[in-house]
């Protein structure tokens, strides 16, 4: 592990020593006939299939009271027979560990987030950092005797795990076109402020132009789009460019870019 807590409540009692509590856990999974991929498969097919419910709910907002994410996730997303609550941070756990070359090793994608999964059936919860699930599958520690431990026994009952099973999320992708940056001032100061030249062309040389409303115009050019409005407006649910979706439909400023992306999901089709 790297040195310093890396945590404020730390991964170890000072008391604790990590192999101590690596084995101690390995020992525990032995006897019950689970592994740490089981755990860490299962955690993530269930944060990715309520990312995935959030997600196209976010996409289906309209003008009027459109539902919020996070209102969503304070009350619990169901996923299969779970129930799964978030709460989000603006900064991301470094995992504590480091890889054979002693590089620092990569942070889970849920490292931002603590969440509470309840067994629906059974009404037990389990409370897990996001980067749990990093931990447990590759590094196969669920911390020691501090707050944010994920306990073993535990997530066996909760997640109603079974021996031999394979619970790894299946992932699916799909184009989507991503927010990447907006500005409040107008467009002729943004087309004298702006640095980057590629941007200005996607408005000035696009391949299509697309009407948002009466307000506002998207520009595309490749990979580009440009978004110019005189007012909050909303860019129609079924629009569909260069195969792609609108991720967020929303344009709030004056100016805004999106990007063409591929976008990596969990499927919803996915059994639990």
């Amino acid at each position: 592990m790297r040195p310093g807590r890396m945590s404020r409540s730390g991964f170890l009692h000072e008391s604790e020593s990590l192999r101590d509590v690596i084995e101690r856990d390995s020992a525990t999974l032995l006897r019950a006939g689970i592994t740490h991929e089981q755990i860490a498969d299962r955690l993530e097919c269930i944060v990715g299939r309520a990312m995935r419910i959030v997600e196209l709910a976010y996409r289906s907002r309209g003008e009027n009271d459109p539902p919020q994410p996070e209102d969503l996730w304070q009350k619990g997303v169901q996923a299969g027979p779970f129930s799964l609550k978030r709460d989000s941070w603006e900064g991301s756990q470094d995992c504590p560990f480091v890889t054979a070359e002693g590089d620092a090793c990569e942070n889970s994608s849920y490292a931002y987030c603590d969440f509470v999964v309840t067994n629906t059936r059974s009404g037990l919860p389990l409370p897990f950092p996001g980067l749990a699930i990093h931990l447990i599958r590759d590094h196969h520690f669920f911390e020691g005797n501090v707050p944010h431990r994920v306990h073993p026994e535990l997530a066996c009952a909760v997640l109603h795990l079974e021996p031999g099973v394979d619970y790894s999320p299946k992932w699916a992708t799909e184009w989507v076109w991503v927010t990447q940056w907006g500005t409040t001032e107008s467009l002729e100061k943004w087309r004298q402020s702006v640095h980057n030249r590629h941007l200005v062309r996607a408005l000035d040389e696009s391949d299509a132009v697309v009407p948002v409303g009466d307000r506002g115009h998207l520009y595309f050019r490749g990979d580009l789009c440009v978004a110019v409005s005189d007012g909050e407006s909303w860019i129609r649910r079924d629009l569909e460019v260069c195969g792609a979706t609108f991720r967020d439909r929303h344009l709030w400023s004056p100016v805004s870019g999106f990007r063409r992306m591929e976008w990596r999901y969990v499927a919803l089709e996915e059994t639990l």
